[in-house]
């Protein structure tokens, strides 16, 4: 667990630091891909030196992962208000908080940690399914919104 943490710390200045310098959409797109592969991974390897620099690497992602979701979303408004600020930092804070009682129930119920390192993988994926409609919808969107103003 202390390479989950430690992960997480260096991951959420990395994070911040990459955020600031990268656009926000490579870095979201970009980071999914490592989290599925590590999750996955996970699943696979039997070394337990392989299963901690794993948890290192899925904790980073994961990490820096959340802020560039935030920044994400908030790129996304026209011009974010205190409100849209709260309400993902709240989300955020539940699902930080939940992630953890779902996967110890899963744990629990199944017998296996790899029930849970699997719904987190489905997530991954579905994820990346939403943001992959959200970018070719607002793709769409840019494109009439070009070629009404041409005209």
């Amino acid at each position: 667990m202390s390479n989950v943490f430690s992960a997480a710390l260096i991951g959420s200045v990395a994070g911040t630091w990459l955020v600031s310098r990268v656009d926000i959409k490579y870095l979201v797109h970009g980071f999914i891909p490592v989290s599925l592969i590590a999750t996955t991974l996970l699943t696979w390897v039997e070394s337990l030196d392989a299963m901690l620099m794993l948890a290192f690497v899925y904790g980073i992602s994961v990490s820096a992962t959340f802020n560039a979701y935030v920044a994400f979303s908030l790129s996304q408004l026209s011009s974010p208000t205190h409100r849209n600020i709260a309400y993902r930092l709240l989300m955020s804070a539940l699902g930080s908080s939940f992630a953890p009682l779902f996967s110890s129930m899963m744990v629990e119920t199944t017998g296996s940690m790899e029930t849970a390192l699997v719904a987190c993988a489905v997530t991954l994926v579905v994820v990346a399914l939403i943001l992959a409609i959200v970018e070719i919808l607002s793709q769409r969107h840019l494109k009439k919104s070009t070629w009404g103003v041409s005209r």
